[in-house]
């Protein structure tokens, strides 16, 4: 046995495991779980939504200032295509750089990727040739990885179990509401497309300022640090005016931290040799199913979704007929539309989850984009494609945004924005895959590429049988 596996075994034996631990860590946990929802709890959901209407600003006017853009530095679609690629490949390696926050906490970690976000936001507009450009766009997918991951886990650690799910879907509405904004600022700068770029970037520099002083560590990362003193305090202030006996008699005998200091500095040692999450997920046996399952689901979910709306504005074309421009719709008011589409059924969506719960509304979803993609491979006008496309985009909508609540939920505190991460790297490979095929199968048949959307769906279908069970009004480890 080498040095290294004797260490690891020795720092296993020293994990706390005590049964007094394990009492005040549950005893906390239902607290959480059990309170109404208080000022605490809506304030960090607002701050929730304002994170979302940021990123929603910055990624809604990159696809609009796009020929702009190629105008000034002269370049080939093909090349332009590297424009969203390069963030693309950002987004891919900034999903595993969120374990750190299994490490070092939610707050900490939230704050610097928003620094790194407001910093490269606001640099875009600086770059005088395309390939600076592009450098920038990795660095700025990077940062805006960790913001997107860490926001529904910071978020869902904090909410009580009653209505959890309304709020981790509803928060996403703030998504829709910057997609519009930027239409504006779009309107108003160009053909100025680095003006664009500093006005939809003003959201997000004010961002890392307001997590400073506004949002709280999770009380659950607390929890599992055993830093027990500030969980008492909030469930003090949670409590303090409905009064539920049982937890303001029981909690108060919970020390400020564990019984046992070696035991939690022998978690430090253990996240600290390792690769933080990476390290504990490797020994986490009973999680290696459900994750791998959870990225199977991205990974078609992405592939269908993104192969749909990269080629859509192609396939519609050639089911007018010719590929005329006659009819064709302004980009912006198709933002607006979708935008608006994409805020109605979040809202519905959030009214539903509770009630029928996560795999429902994800049997529902798939269903619904499978018959919305298949449809669209026999719909024979422009006029008929546009209304299959528009249910298409509700349908999948719903998909990304309850998958994304429930695989939040189903991990451990130790290792949740850890698997939260893989599961998000595995679907920009689906993305990136599937831009390509559906590339190379719509050279052929325009339908093609709508037959293998509908395959992915089908699969992913399948695959929401073998999830964990559902977590709906369920305590999260």
């Amino acid at each position: 046995m080498d040095a290294r596996q004797s260490e690891v075994e020795e720092t296993d034996t020293l994990l706390p495991n005590s049964s007094a631990r394990q009492k005040h860590e549950e005893l906390m946990s239902r607290a959480l779980d059990q309170s109404e929802i208080r000022g605490f709890h809506r304030k960090l959901f607002l701050f929730s939504i304002f994170v979302w209407f940021c990123q929603g600003c910055l990624m809604t006017v990159d696809g609009l200032i796009l020929t702009a853009v190629k105008k000034e530095f002269g370049v080939t679609d093909v090349v332009l295509g590297a424009y969203n690629y390069n963030l693309g490949i950002g987004l891919f390696f900034g999903c595993f750089m969120t374990a750190v926050s299994d490490v070092h906490g939610r707050r900490k970690t939230f704050i610097a990727f928003s620094v790194a976000v407001a910093v490269c936001a606001s640099c875009q507009s600086i770059p005088r040739t395309f390939l600076q450009l592009l450098c920038v766009r990795v660095l700025l997918g990077v940062s805006m990885s960790g913001v997107w991951l860490t926001t529904p886990v910071l978020l869902a650690e904090a909410l009580p179990v009653r209505n959890r799910g309304a709020y981790l879907l509803l928060y996403c509405c703030g998504w829709p509401l910057g997609s519009v904004v930027s239409v504006g600022l779009v309107k108003l700068a160009l053909p100025n497309w680095r003006l664009a770029l500093v006005l939809s970037s003003i959201p997000a520099t004010v961002l890392p300022i307001l997590a400073y002083f506004y949002i709280p560590e999770s009380p659950r990362y607390l929890i599992s640090q055993g830093r027990y003193k500030p969980v008492k305090e909030l469930i003090g202030v949670l409590y303090n005016k409905s009064g539920s006996g049982v937890y303001q008699e029981d909690y108060s005998g919970i020390p400020d931290a564990p019984p046992s200091p070696p035991e939690a500095e022998a978690v430090k040692r253990t996240h600290s040799r390792g690769w933080g999450g990476y390290s504990l997920l490797i020994k986490r046996r009973d999680v290696h199913r459900p994750t791998l399952f959870f990225c199977l689901c991205w990974t078609f979910l992405a592939a269908a979704s993104w192969g749909m709306s990269t080629w859509l504005p192609t396939i519609i074309e050639r089911k007018s007929g010719k590929g005329a421009s006659t009819g064709k719709m302004d980009p912006l008011r198709i933002v607006l539309i979708n935008s608006v589409c994409d805020f109605v059924i979040i809202v519905i969506a959030s009214f539903a989850v509770d009630s029928f719960g996560r795999k429902f509304i994800l049997y529902v979803g798939a269903v619904g984009s499978l018959a919305a993609s298949f449809l669209l491979s026999l719909a024979t006008t422009e006029v008929s494609a546009m209304v299959l496309s528009g249910f298409h985009q509700m349908a999948q909508a719903i998909l990304w945004i309850v998958l994304a609540a429930f695989t939040t939920e189903s991990f451990p505190t130790d290792i949740r924005s850890t698997v939260y991460g893989i599961t998000n790297g595995t679907a920009r490979v689906g993305m990136i895959t599937s831009i390509i095929l559906t590339g190379l199968l719509i050279t052929s048949n325009v339908n093609f590429p709508l037959h293998f959307i509908s395959g992915c769906y089908g699969t992913f279908f399948v695959i929401i049988f073998f999830l964990p069970h559902d977590t709906t009004n369920k305590s999260m480890r």
